[in-house]
């Protein structure tokens, strides 16, 4: 209530605002005072998971714009569970319900809310309205964070933040020493502290208890209850293909593109390899050379969860294609408009049940999107991974494989949250099914544009992997190892994969070398219903003609 408060200042024009809540009864008191102030103007609500169930939220929402006869005001569903998955409310309290428990048989119905998400509607009126708008996040902020990920310049497009949620003397009310709103989603406040910044301001809880006011004789129906408790194309497959595009990641795209069984609806672009920008311009390099250029291609996350950074220009050049000058390459201003998350979920809907995702970089922008919308795992018809790995065999830290170590919170998201067939092809797949060197040679002396292509960019990997071959620790043996074309593969033809081992997975989080490695529970100790799929043991002749095909 207090920031709402400080927002209303009748000598100043109209502040736009934006409220980010988990109504339970103290945001609809902050509600009902931002609404009746003559000064403010809500440009929007976005509702978030805390106190209730996000569905109770939004009928939360609506019950107080009912109220208010403010029913005009656009409402937004948004997360429903924190960054990595966990949920926490407060019903002893606010009632499970979030507001108290009492019957509203005349509140709103959910077909008042809108159809747009949360995150992308709140990036949307903060871009209609740079430098003037304030957000008040009254509830967890896994909102705020996701839209942060989402557009990075978000932050900076505010007029201000403010924030009811922390403290200051390690003073807990659901915990020893921790408030609600934050420990509710630590991993979104630590991102919203740590990269936001507009000004910001606190309200903790001391802060809160320190003035709070005397007790009425009146107590509204809200409240009264609980405030004293604490056809050909038919058979085609189709794909979404998610990636980092170094060199094995265009090497996976061309074999997908050359498929005639593979319809590709979207190619979603992340970190990893090389920044986002340059991941942008690879995937249009090489679809130029496959003359697929119709293929849209969505701009996605630029940081990890947790905006931590790694690249792999050691092995795929600074620019991730090897370095190799490209003065035809087409340029940023044929990537979509619209955010590779959000994307992701639109294709996923518009054909629920028929889309194998294949993501073969960083999982950032998958897991946002089961963070966006819950719903995501479950319209996937298959999941295919390149990542992780079994063994403990690390390629960039002593236990970890690239794609998990550059986001070990998003790997956990989605091993622990998708519902779908998930098949996986770890670091030590690819490396016991090592191609010889004389293939990759007759692969890339094909007498095509798209093998001159691909003997160029490859020109600085292979220098990379011959010299570092010898070092058994790392590799099994000499051999050329396209690690994203093993999960393609298996999407485009699931006979190419001869055996897999079925376990529960998860990732480590925690441990001080073991961060971003694979967990595989051969002894089912987590109990866990949804199994992955890892490979195990392929047909090399299969690969070998998929490969092929691809530079023909």
């Amino acid at each position: 209530m207090e920031q709402v408060a400080q927002r209303i200042d009748s000598r100043m024009a109209k502040k736009l605002l934006i409220l980010d809540v988990d109504c339970g009864v103290d945001d609809a008191q902050a509600m009902m005072m931002a609404l009746a102030a003559p000064n403010v103007h809500i440009l929007g609500i976005t509702c978030t998971h805390g106190n209730t169930a996000i569905e109770n939220v939004c009928k939360n929402v609506l019950r107080v714009l009912q109220l208010c006869k403010r029913m005009e005001i656009p409402v937004y569903r948004g997360a429903g569970i924190s960054l990595l998955g966990e949920r926490l409310h407060d019903p002893a309290y606010h009632g499970k319900d979030g507001l108290g428990d009492v019957p509203d048989p005349n509140a709103p119905g959910l077909e008042h809310i809108q159809a747009e998400h949360a995150v992308p509607a709140m990036i949307r009126i903060v871009n209609q309205h740079v430098g003037q708008v304030c957000l008040v996040a009254v509830g967890p902020l896994t909102n705020v964070a996701l839209a942060a990920k989402m557009d990075p310049t978000f932050p900076t497009k505010l007029k201000s933040l403010y924030i009811m949620g922390g403290n200051m003397e390690a003073r807990g009310n659901v915990r020893v020493c921790s408030e609600f709103n934050f420990v509710t989603d630590p991993e979104a406040a630590s991102i919203v502290l740590s990269h936001f910044t507009c000004p910001t301001y606190i309200a903790t809880l001391e802060y809160s208890l320190r003035h709070r006011l005397p007790w009425s004789r009146k107590e509204s129906a809200f409240t009264a209850r609980h405030c004293s408790g604490g056809g050909s194309e038919m058979a085609k497959k189709l794909l979404l293909v998610d990636l980092d595009c170094g060199v094995d990641d265009a090497q996976a795209m061309m074999m997908a593109l050359a498929a005639p069984n593979v319809q590709i609806l979207g190619i979603t672009c992340t970190h990893g390899n090389t920044t986002v920008e340059n991941v942008c311009k690879n995937v249009f390099r090489v679809l130029n050379v496959c003359q697929c250029t119709e293929i849209p291609v969505f701009r996605g996350a630029s940081k990890s969860l947790l905006e931590g950074q790694l690249n792999a220009s050691q092995y795929h050049g600074k620019d991730g294609l090897g370095d190799v000058p490209d003065p035809n390459a087409p340029g940023l201003e044929h990537i979509q408009a619209e955010h590779a998350v959000t994307a992701m979920i639109r294709i996923a809907t518009e054909y629920a049940g028929q889309v194998s995702l294949v993501a073969i970089g960083p999982l950032t922008n998958v897991a946002l999107a089961f963070k966006m919308d819950p719903t995501f795992p479950s319209k996937l018809k298959h999941l295919y991974i390149m990542g992780g790995n079994t063994e403990s065999r690390g390629n960039v830290t002593m236990c970890s494989e690239f794609n998990f170590a550059a986001d070990p919170e998003a790997a956990y998201i989605v091993l622990n949250h998708f519902a779908c067939p998930t098949y996986i092809a770890t670091w030590e797949y690819c490396l016991r099914h090592a191609l010889p060197w004389e293939f990759f040679k007759e692969w890339v002396n094909q007498c095509t544009g798209k093998a001159c292509f691909m003997k160029k960019i490859t020109a600085h990997s292979e220098k990379f992997s011959k010299a570092k071959q010898d070092n058994k620790e790392m590799y099994f043996g000499p051999g050329f190892v396209s690690c994203d074309s093993f999960a393609m593969a298996a999407a485009i033809d699931e006979s190419v994969v001869t055996e897999y081992i079925r376990h529960g997975v998860s990732v480590e989080l925690q441990g001080s070398v073991t961060r971003g490695m694979m967990i595989v529970d051969t002894l089912n100790l987590l109990q866990k219903e949804n199994q992955a799929f890892i490979m195990k043991e392929c047909d090399l002749v299969k690969i070998k003609k998929l490969m092929m095909s691809a530079l023909k």
